[in-house]
């Protein structure tokens, strides 16, 4: 996963982000690199062989677009300056998404990509529930914003209800299903894939708060699960409790998922996403090299 071996795949998320403020070659290489390994598969770290979903070029490049912009999604709330009395920045994004035009320079990067999802789904409720889930990202990415700036504080329990969206798992889930053509959305009002897909969520975001810990800490940005708990917990119990969690997340994720069947789609698809980000964050070129 270290090296990106389809250029053109590369080449065409780059200019589709040419144009986006804050658009970094580095958001383009890691969505092309986990998209690599969702296609073609991963030895996960037990060293078993998680099986890929394929790697179909259209499929791929629309897989490596979206979690680009994801990337970068994540970065401008990060790094963008507003005052008080502007419109928050996501509101541009969740217009576009709710089929509006765009008048923002961002939200004419995000337009081009919903326009290509929705020529690409075959079913409509592909391309709702596409749209519905990156509004959630949005929205929780603002919310994630509001605190790191110390506007807001949250408990655990608001902690996990936004990070659940924030950590943009669902999201992927129904990208890679619309790409693949995999019927995800068919299915989606069944309890036990509900209940699967936020275990999915959740044991992500916490496997992401415990790599990225460190970096946010230097960086000053405090919407991360460990510094909610440092709140009442020294910051080794706090790890600790998180790793806890995480892998109670991850447990119960597999039992949902057994019960799902070989015939339904969202095991091959929640398999390969576990593994794929999990060695992601082990690689010396991640965006959390630098984090233990």
């Amino acid at each position: 996963m270290n090296r990106v071996r389809n250029q053109q795949v590369l080449e065409a998320t780059l200019e589709w982000g040419r144009e986006l403020p804050g658009f970094l070659p580095a958001h383009a290489l890691h969505g092309v690199m986990l998209t690599e390994a969702f296609a073609a598969g991963v030895q996960d770290t037990r060293g078993e062989w998680i099986p890929g979903l394929g790697e179909d070029e259209p499929a791929l490049r629309l897989a490596a677009m979206d979690l680009a912009c994801i990337l970068w999604v994540d970065d401008w709330f990060d790094t963008r300056e507003h005052t008080s009395r502007e419109v928050e920045p996501g509101e541009s994004l969740v217009k576009v998404l709710l089929g509006g035009s765009a008048t923002t320079p961002e939200a004419v990067g995000l337009a081009r990509l919903r326009d290509r999802f929705r020529a690409a789904a075959r079913d409509p409720d592909d391309h709702r529930l596409w749209a519905e889930t990156l509004i959630d990202v949005v929205r929780a990415s603002q919310e994630d914003r509001r605190v790191s700036r110390g506007e807001r504080t949250r408990t655990w329990g608001e902690y996990l209800r936004d990070g659940e969206h924030n950590i943009a798992a669902a999201h992927m889930a129904f990208t890679l299903s619309l790409a693949y053509d995999l019927g995800l959305s068919t299915r989606a009002a069944e309890p036990r894939f509900r209940r699967a897909l936020s275990h999915l969520c959740l044991a992500m975001r916490l496997r992401n708060d415990l790599a990225s810990a460190e970096k946010e800490r230097r960086e000053g940005n405090r919407a991360n699960g460990l510094f909610v708990l440092e709140r009442y917990l020294s910051p080794e119990q706090a790890f600790a409790f998180v790793d806890a969690e995480r892998l109670g997340y991850e447990r119960m994720l597999a039992r949902e998922v057994e019960a799902l069947g070989p015939y339904h789609p969202f095991p091959r698809i929640a398999r390969v996403m576990v593994a794929a980000v999990e060695r992601f964050y082990q690689l010396p070129d991640s965006r959390y090299a630098d984090a233990p």
